[in-house]
């Protein structure tokens, strides 16, 4: 009833705030104490409630507006299990795509995205749900944000270009103020400076434009692929129609290079 539904929208609520108060512990064990607490506060169970647990984790740089979604889980320890378990890709959530790149780079912002992609999946696979469906439904979502992403990427590169030449301009005026100027020595480890930071930014260039060109070719050849299995299915069902009204005498007669 009611009465009753509003008492466990209080005692849930309850273990909200109290989860909130102690940030310097791990949030799974923020919320195993949070639970108990509350429970024993307001005189009921867990199995009385009903409680099922599950995180939406935003992964806005490779998904979008799309979220992670687990299974519930209606066993406290199972969901504080999982929960420890993805606690390590839960962070910075806050932080958008250029300043993510700036704190730390490409390649670990990618590799943090693989390895939470599979703790989720092996989550997931644990909870009995189909593996191929989620795994192909994550990649459509991450092939869906690839403009974006780029976009961002190339942000993240003009950024990073204009603060380096920023801080050479910085070093050139600080090298050059002595009265007699910068030496012959000086002005040739700048320039190199310069050629090595130069080189560096096309090589990731031509290493990004080839990923993306990789990554063009394996969807064209799932296209590929997907048509010619619609193509098999249709001419299967014509060759149905064209044989479904003869008995099986006829058939054995229908010469079989036809």
């Amino acid at each position: 009833d009611l009465s009753t539904a509003l008492d466990y929208h209080l005692v849930l609520t309850d273990v909200a705030q109290r989860a909130k108060q102690e940030s310097s512990a791990p949030l799974d064990e923020r919320m195993r104490l949070a639970i108990a607490s509350a429970f024993q506060d307001h005189d009921l169970s867990v199995k009385d409630v009903g409680l099922g647990i599950s995180c939406r984790m935003r992964k806005r740089f490779w998904i979008g507006e799309k979220r992670l979604c687990t299974p519930i889980w209606y066993c406290v320890e199972t969901a504080l299990a999982a929960i420890r378990k993805l606690l390590p890709y839960m962070g910075e959530a806050h932080i958008g795509g250029v300043h993510l790149l700036e704190r730390h780079g490409l390649q670990e912002v990618r590799q943090n995205w693989e390895d939470h992609k599979q703790c989720f999946l092996r989550i997931c696979e644990e909870c009995g749900l189909c593996l191929s469906e989620i795994e192909r439904k994550l990649n459509e979502h991450e092939n869906a944000c690839e403009p974006q992403r780029q976009r961002t990427i190339e942000r993240w590169n003009r950024w990073a270009m204009r603060r380096e030449e920023r801080r050479m301009q910085r070093w050139w005026h600080t090298a050059s103020s002595n009265p007699r100027g910068a030496s012959t020595a000086t002005r040739e480890l700048l320039i190199r400076r310069l050629i090595e930071k130069w080189t560096k930014r096309e090589v990731r260039l031509k290493a990004q434009a080839a990923v993306l060109k990789q990554r063009e070719a394996e969807k064209k050849a799932k296209e590929a692929k997907a048509a010619e299995a619609e193509r098999r299915a249709a001419w299967k069902a014509r060759s149905w129609q064209c044989y479904k009204h003869l008995t099986m005498e006829q058939m054995e007669q229908i010469p079989r290079n036809v």
